[in-house]
């Protein structure tokens, strides 16, 4: 029973030391220490969108990140996607491990959020998916 234990414990710190990449938590509130225990991903179309980008890696050097938000439209064979928003941010010398502010969706539908180091757009540091009614 040990061996299996530790077998389970092995595979899942195995799995997630792998993925290297941010993530993106959604609040229909102002991200606050009591807030940011209760993230949320359906909203209503129109109201504020709260998000809280955290990397867990020490080692993150770049000093500007650019989030992006895209809107899937689910009902198409090939997948189609529209780029909703687009907005670049400075991250200060004491806020390098995360990233919070917040948008507006008018449009129901399936979004998703991805941040990327402003060196390279072709790999994101973070992802996120929410859904507007």
């Amino acid at each position: 029973m040990k061996k299996l234990i530790f077998l389970c414990i092995f595979i899942l710190i195995l799995c997630t030391s792998c993925n290297h990449k941010g993530q993106i938590f959604f609040y229909d509130q102002p991200v606050t220490n009591i807030t940011a225990m209760h993230p949320v991903h359906v909203f209503e179309a129109g109201r504020k969108i709260y998000y809280l980008y955290f990397n867990e890696k020490q080692d993150f050097k770049t000093d500007f990140i650019r989030v992006k938000v895209i809107k899937a439209y689910d009902k198409t064979n090939t997948g189609g996607y529209s780029v909703i928003l687009t907005k670049d941010y400075r991250l200060m010398k004491g806020e390098k491990r995360y990233h919070t502010d917040y948008f507006v969706l008018r449009e129901p539908g399936h979004y998703i959020v991805q941040v990327y180091a402003i060196d390279n757009f072709d790999q994101d540091i973070g992802f996120g998916e929410l859904y507007v009614r």
